[in-house]
């Protein structure tokens, strides 16, 4: 994700009046825009039907007609959008010419008038092959990549009838990967990101790179429910025995068969079971009891499954004068295994759902393009929710009535000045609106207790942090008071000579939150003024990044200068609606880190990344650099101070310089200014961490972060809901459990609401396990 216009960044001190009155309309109005607009050549030639989009304030797209112009409209005014063009068979770039989000330029979009941003694609060289079995005979429509250092597709193509494929790259070096019905495999003829070769390309050459596949086998069966009836359309995958990506994927036809080629290898089955719910091989909510199916070459190995006997639910959902409502969703959740079904209502509002294991459920009724939002029978939250119990071989009915609402009148002012904030968001799940004169009517919202969430331009992100009593058939009336953002001023110029320095981003960095996100908060211009615009009022230490390609290195902004230890950096204290202006930050020249990553048995690891942060999850996040397929990193944005360097790579346990557990305990690396220093790293094995969020949503990240730092220490993406997350962590340390995949970044703490109050674990450097059961809310 590129852009969170709505952080859920906590709460601080409000003022709330709530009152009740009687009911009155809405008012809205509309906002002015602008456009961008431009031509996008490739070698003074036009580019037609390309993608481009626009990202900054709002958010618009276009295509490019047979001259190679586009024009997007209806951009909300702003200063930081970023252009972005994707061409067939070319790498996706940014205006102008790059090939990062970090190094876009900024384009300014001003209401009635045309922005003009054009652009030409990057100049590349051709890369292109034949990918043939061993027989010579071609393979079809497989994908074809070249992948950067870090296992990111730039730029993809597919091969034709005759197996042949051809792509375009900028200048540089790649490997290949294939995919699809060969697996997933690189070249030269090799299973593994790690093992394969790189291939360079330059400006108008052409490198040829044809492929042998590798032998596969095939994985096929049928699945069919208890009465023997098949299951069609049914997403099956193929997972290796231990870690490692899915190794296959496909999905039943109408007769519950599959198929799909992998490696000889060994490997458990999974399917989709439910909405975003995966069970496996034989009938296992757990990927551990799966069976392990031992795939040969050029042979068939069947895997078929029998659905254990299920139940089924049915029932009518009505208005509140008994008539049937037409398109509701009905979702029946699993209250343990997060395992989940859904439907929708027909004319009658009648509804009926197959295939539910036997359990206990919490049945939702969502509004289909309409604000409805209550669970059954009457309620209005999960938590206040019936248990349904589904039994095998039988039917539950369920039927339920549109609850009551009444109105919500909002309106918003400043805490300290008492002005009225005209402009804001503000709701309650799907209850929501937003206004631009200050008044904003929320209609038909169920009666009962609500917490409302409000975002408005100048102030933090509230996140359920109102609550108000809706009364039904009458209107509740709220007064939000809002802390208005600070702002933290400075001047970036050269250490020795004064200059001003642009392009250096700013980040706000607190003793157990340091994180440096995709965007930039605060960039200095020209004149090396840079502002930080939403600060929340708190105490803070400043870390300033220079821009891709910059001579000047990173640093932690101290009292007379720079250090790359966040304790020596100096901290300043903000207040809510103050200006704070720290003055000049002195950027020294970079040095550069290289060196070689091992993993605990001694050999090069070949993937995963270095940095001085530890990431957010789902986001690209900055200051990191890439461990090429020798396991080699080189990192040239350090400025010349002791840093501690974070290593994080696939399947290892992530771990600090010195291979520490926590930044604060990491071997500080020497940067020199215009030198380089050469730091190897060996890492540890670490603890193996298992934790099971009961009853969490499917397709979330179990993660633990250091509890004294805040850092991210270790985390697992989870398709299923309510599974068992297995990674490894370094001790010894203490750790804080998240399970973030709910509706609030204070949701599924382990022990707690918040990071704060959250349970601290130890993680024992020993090797004993750690274990964690606990429920998610």
């Amino acid at each position: 994700m590129r852009r969170h216009t709505l952080r859920r960044l906590g709460l601080t001190l409000l003022t709330v009046a709530v009152a009740t009155m009687g009911l009155t309309a809405p008012a809205h109005a509309e906002a002015t825009t602008g456009t961008i607009s431009g031509t996008l050549t490739d070698n003074g030639a036009p580019v037609a039907y390309a993608w481009v989009d626009a990202s900054g304030t709002g958010w618009g797209y276009a295509y490019t007609d047979e001259n190679g112009h586009y024009q997007i409209t209806d951009l909300a005014p702003g200063d930081d959008y970023k252009v972005t063009f994707r061409a067939d068979g070319h790498v996706p770039q940014y205006a102008y010419q790059a090939l990062s989000w970090e190094a876009a330029a900024l384009v300014t979009v001003t209401a009635g008038a045309d922005t003009v941003v054009n652009d030409q694609l990057l100049p590349t060289g051709t890369i292109t092959g034949r990918l043939t079995r061993t027989d010579g005979t071609p393979i079809q429509w497989a994908y074809v990549s070249a992948v950067n250092s870090l296992g990111d597709s730039l730029v993809d193509a597919g091969t034709d009838t005759d197996g042949s494929w051809t792509m375009q790259a900028p200048a540089g070096s790649y490997r290949i990967r294939f995919s699809g019905n060969v697996g997933v495999q690189f070249a030269p003829g090799v299973r593994t990101f790690e093992e394969a070769g790189l291939y360079t390309v330059a400006v108008g050459q052409t490198l040829t790179v044809d492929q042998t596949a590798l032998a596969v086998g095939t994985i096929a069966g049928r699945i069919t429910r208890a009465d023997g009836s098949p299951v069609p359309y049914l997403s099956v995958y193929a997972e290796p025995d231990g870690e490692g990506p899915t190794a296959g994927s496909t999905s039943t036809d109408t007769d519950g068969n599959y198929s799909m080629e992998v490696f000889p290898g060994r490997y458990v089955i999974g399917y989709e079971y439910g909405f975003e719910s995966v069970r496996w091989v034989p009938n296992s909510d757990e990927r551990a009891n799966a069976t392990v199916f031992t795939v040969v070459a050029d042979t068939v190995t069947t895997a078929d499954e029998t659905l254990l006997p299920a139940g089924s639910a049915e029932g009518r959902f009505t208005d509140e004068q008994g008539n049937g409502m037409d398109g509701v969703r009905v979702t029946f959740r699993e209250n343990t295994t997060g395992f989940s079904r859904d439907g929708s209502t027909g004319a009658d509002g009648r509804w009926h759902l197959d295939d539910l294991p036997p359990g206990e459920y919490k049945v939702h009724f969502t509004g289909m393009g309409r604000p409805l939002d209550q669970w059954a029978y009457g309620k209005t939250s999960a938590l206040a929710a019936d248990s349904i119990t589904v039994t095998a071989g039988q039917t539950v009915t369920v039927d339920d009535s549109k609850l009551p609402g009444g109105s919500i009148r909002i309106t918003a002012k400043d805490s300290i000045t008492g002005a009225p904030v005209t402009n804001f968001w503000a709701g309650s799940g799907v209850f929501s609106g937003s206004t631009e004169d200050g008044t904003l009517i929320l209609t038909d919202v169920p009666a009962g207790v609500r917490r409302l969430s409000v975002s408005a331009e100048g102030y933090p992100y509230y996140d359920e942090a109102f609550p108000v009593t809706v009364v039904a058939g009458q209107e509740s009336v709220i007064e939000l008071v809002l802390e208005p953002y600070a702002k933290i001023k400075a001047k970036v110029v050269d250490a020795v000579t004064g200059a001003p320095i642009k392009g250096v981003c700013l980040f706000t960095a607190t003793t157990d939150r340091f994180r440096l996100g995709e965007g930039c908060g605060g960039e200095s211009d020209a004149n090396g003024d840079v502002t930080l615009a939403a600060v929340k009022p708190g105490r803070y230490q400043i870390f300033a990044l220079p821009a891709t390609g910059s001579p000047y290195g990173a640093q932690w902004v101290g009292q007379d200068g720079g250090t790359g230890d966040q304790r020596a950096a100096k901290s300043w204290t903000v207040t809510s609606g103050q200006v704070r202006d720290i003055h000049r930050i002195r950027m020294d020249r970079a040095g550069t880190v290289t060196g070689v990553v091992t993993g605990a048995e001694g050999t090069p690891v070949g993937q995963g990344q270095v940095s001085v942060v530890t990431p957010t999850i789902g986001d690209n996040s900055r200051g990191a650099v890439g461990i090429d397929a020798q396991g080699r990193y080189t990192i040239g944005f350090l400025g010349p101070y002791r840093w501690p360097l974070s290593f994080q790579v696939p399947g290892q346990a992530w771990q600090w310089s010195g291979a520490e557990a926590k930044r604060h305990d990491a071997v500080p690396v020497a940067v020199t200014s215009g030198q380089t220093t050469t730091f190897d790293q060996r890492l540890k094995a670490g603890t193996e961490v298992r934790v099971t969020a009961t009853g969490a949503p499917a397709h979330g990240v179990s993660a633990a972060y250091t509890a004294s730092t805040g850092d991210l220490a270790g985390y697992l993406y989870l398709t299923a809901g309510g599974g068992a997350a297995v990674y490894r962590v370094l001790g010894s340390q203490q750790v804080k459990l998240q399970y973030v995949g709910g509706s609030s970044a204070n949701d599924g703490w382990y022990g707690g609401s918040d990071f704060a109050s959250a349970t601290a674990v130890r993680v024992y450097a020993n090797g004993t396990p750690t274990v964690v059961v606990y429920p998610y809310s």
